[in-house]
């Protein structure tokens, strides 16, 4: 089987299958080498910014992710820049038009997360829903925005 290293480009037609992994250092101390369920009592998600890419390889039809877990375990690819798949590391599968992210659990079990593939919520700023009309005090000019006070304390953004 024909292997190679991928960092973060359009994957290939064929199927396949890839490996993500949190980048070493202390950003990533929170989400490396913990459970899912560790993870979620800590309200922390799979969010796909945490992870890099490190390895991808075409995926035969009888490939499975225990046959994964031994192979980048017990016989590291020699084109294989990651460390041994371990828990909190994510495989996914691409095949047949369709994508699916497995986190890697204790126990070499695998849960699906769908959550991996989402698209972050577009954080609100005030300049989007600005009404053009302004307000001059002594203490300032204020521009008047069409978001509420919830919306606005939710995004960050003091209210006055």
């Amino acid at each position: 089987m024909e292997e190679y290293v991928a960092s973060d480009y359009e994957a290939p037609a064929q199927p396949n299958f890839s490996i993500y992994q949190v980048p070493p250092g202390p950003e990533g101390r929170d989400f490396r080498y913990r459970s899912y369920e560790d993870l979620q009592a800590d309200g922390l998600s799979v969010d796909r910014k945490n992870y890099q890419l490190v390895y991808t390889a075409p995926l035969d039809k009888d490939t499975t992710l225990d046959e994964i877990y031994r192979r980048f375990n017990i016989e590291h690819p020699a084109d294989y820049k990651g460390h041994s798949l371990s828990t909190g590391d994510i495989v996914v599968f691409r095949q047949d038009g369709k994508q699916t992210a497995y986190y890697v659990d204790e126990g070499a079990d695998y849960r699906q997360v769908p959550e991996f593939f989402a698209q972050p919520e577009k954080q609100l700023t005030p300049d989007e829903g600005m009404t053009g009309e302004q307000i001059q005090t002594p203490r300032g000019r204020f521009y008047l925005t069409d978001r509420s006070r919830e919306q606005m304390e939710a995004a960050g953004y003091g209210f006055h």
